[in-house]
């Protein structure tokens, strides 16, 4: 397995090429090794929450990460580390619910959720990095690691939204194919380019998602990937909205669009058998998995970037954080000494770990250059230069859980989409939805 041999060569590293010289050139006595290997009793238990996601490698996934904390064990004696598998689609919840207790685990990681700011409760992990650990992280990567004026979580990753063009019916407009990779494109191009790719047995575009996730990849495009700032404040104004608005209309005008106003459960299949031109938005997955099976079909491929709604590039990648908590009521520094040694050790191989098995860019190895192989022709898509320097999500004013602006503004998205709703009506009827959640 590749991920067993990656983590091999940096435990390797990790423990020490002084491993072998402590080795007995004489014959072992087994009773006196049991006496001087007995291993102290640890000082610190800790416990350590995976959300575990619906995989094929499910249980390789596990075993990595419980090799990951053996590793960890055999050079740090005085530290327990207890993992629990959390299935990922209930992880928010149970960790929102400890919080709220007060007893929340010690490390976590959602690999499907970029929330940074849990409230009061967590430590902020980017206060322990030294001078040279923290010049490892772009400024950007950074900037969605942070809230309440430091930085919160230890990224480990970074996912992505992208779309794919079968290249042999793209056909690109105001630009070219080798421009988009390189350096983006804007939404008037992408627009253009989709009608222009629409064809009497071609579909330009084969939406996969129609919901609030493609709306906030929209806003993020246009410099606002959460509904509200890091300050709490509005971060979604009517003129956001409004061009978000004119976008989907122009694509809403396309002749033969499907799934603009109702989910496509078919587009996968549609792109697979050559009757779209491109696809998306599309994660990390499902780009993986597509690639694969284009591949099979000998189906031509470029990966493009989510258009930009401003005068610069845009990347859509969101850091993916472990994060880190106190107990309500606890005092002393030994307990978070401990967690801040095992976060720090555990992050580059978590790393690794979440690009083989979820197939997220490894991060911070990941610089401007794309590890996944999907990617890897595709500088605009993988730039950080380009990514957005704030949080995608912020938790609620008492951190705990995701602000549930998803659910409070479906309907009005959907209504727009549906045209049950004037766009000149949208940006409205979402600010004043978005304002009541504010406390």
């Amino acid at each position: 397995m590749i991920k067993q041999a990656l983590l091999l060569l940096l435990l390797s590293v990790v423990l020490g090429a002084g491993l072998n010289h402590v080795r007995p050139s004489e014959p072992i006595d087994h009773a006196a090794k049991q006496k001087t290997t007995t291993a102290p009793a640890p000082t610190s238990r800790l416990t350590f929450w995976i959300s575990q996601p619906i995989i094929a490698t499910a249980a390789g996934y596990r075993q990595d990460i419980d090799d990951l904390v053996s590793a960890f064990a055999a050079t740090h004696v005085h530290i327990a580390i207890e993992t629990v598998y959390i299935p990922a689609a209930v992880f928010q919840e149970r960790l929102s619910a400890a919080l709220d207790a007060g007893t929340p685990p010690d490390i976590a990681l959602d690999a499907w959720s970029s929330q940074v700011d849990y409230g009061e409760l967590q430590i902020p992990l980017g206060r322990y990095l030294g001078q040279s650990e923290k010049a490892l992280y772009h400024k950007n990567v950074i900037g969605q690691a942070s809230a309440r004026g430091a930085m919160l979580g230890l990224p480990v990753g970074l996912s992505y939204r992208i779309f794919l063009a079968n290249t042999n019916l793209f056909r690109p407009q105001g630009t070219t194919l080798d421009a988009v990779m390189a350096d983006g494109w804007t939404w008037a191009q992408f627009t253009a380019s989709v009608a222009h790719s629409t064809q009497r047995n071609t579909l330009g575009l084969a939406l996969t998602d129609i919901g609030p996730p493609l709306l906030q990849t929209m806003a993020a495009s246009f410099g606002a990937p959460a509904p509200f700032n890091r300050e709490g404040k509005l971060g979604w104004h009517e003129t956001t909205v409004s061009a978000i608005a004119a976008v989907m209309q122009r694509l809403i005008a396309t002749p033969r669009l499907v799934g603009i106003n109702s989910v496509n459960e078919q587009a996968l299949v549609q792109f697979l058998n050559g009757d779209a031109a491109l696809i998306g938005p599309l994660n990390p997955m499902l780009t993986t998995w597509l690639s694969e099976q284009a591949a099979r079909r000998k189906m031509p491929l470029a990966v493009l970037p989510i258009p930009t709604g401003q005068t610069t590039p845009f990347a859509d990648l969101r850091a993916i954080n472990v994060v880190a908590f106190r107990q309500r009521g606890t005092v002393g520094t030994g307990r978070t000494e401990a967690i801040v040694a095992f976060a720090n050790f555990a992050a580059p191989l978590l790393s690794l770990i979440q690009n083989e098995h979820l197939f997220l860019l490894p991060y911070p190895e990941q610089t401007d250059r794309a590890v996944s192989n999907p990617l890897a022709a595709s500088l605009a898509a993988t730039r950080l230069a380009s990514a957005p320097d704030s949080p995608y999500t912020l938790g609620t004013n008492k951190g705990s859980r995701a602000m549930p602006w998803a659910e409070t503004i479906a309907p009005l998205w959907l209504s727009f989409l549906k045209g049950e709703l004037l766009p000149q009506e949208l940006p409205r009827a979402i600010q004043e939805a978005l304002l009541t959640l504010v406390p």
